[in-house]
């Protein structure tokens, strides 16, 4: 039972809906740096509660770092991960880099929760980059939301 708990929490972000998205992200390198202890997790956040975001892109970008997280150190055995938020040119821009085994882990497919999360990140205007990194190691993702009072506006491929 604690482990189908533990699973919903997961499913539902409900601290970053209810307390706030820097305090889930917290939360959320916590998780991982007690379960992966042979991982050094970095989180590095540069936006404060009072950010104009709307509840469900909150969530997306919640989501969207548990999902990248998770896919690094399932799929990609890496020694260090990176988590950075911050405002950016009137959007959040979140990006999460690990130096895992990257491209040669996925054979070139792509799994149900990365599909799910560029459906969130298209749903609120955003926009969502996934790239290799260096010698294809590891990946890099980025997701870039605007804030509530710049929807609007597309957001300048050139600002990514």
């Amino acid at each position: 039972r604690a482990r189908v708990r533990e699973m919903l929490a997961r499913l539902r972000p409900l601290r970053a809906v209810e307390l706030g998205l820097a305090p889930a992200l917290t939360d959320l390198v916590a998780f991982w740096r007690a379960r992966r202890v042979d991982t050094t997790f970095d989180l590095k956040l540069a936006l404060d509660d009072e950010i104009d975001l709307g509840m469900d892109a909150r969530e997306a970008l919640y989501l969207a770092a548990q999902e990248a997280i998770t896919n690094a150190v399932r799929h990609g055995a890496p020694s260090k991960v990176s988590l950075t938020i911050g405002r950016d040119a009137g959007c959040v821009r979140l990006q999460v880099t690990d130096n895992g085994q990257g491209a040669r882990a996925t054979n070139g497919r792509v799994g149900f929760g990365l599909l799910g999360m560029r459906e969130r990140v298209d749903a609120l205007a955003g926009w969502l980059y996934i790239e290799a990194g260096p010698g294809g190691r590891g990946w890099s993702v980025i997701v870039r939301l605007p804030l509530a009072s710049e929807a609007a506006a597309p957001i300048p491929l050139e600002a990514v």
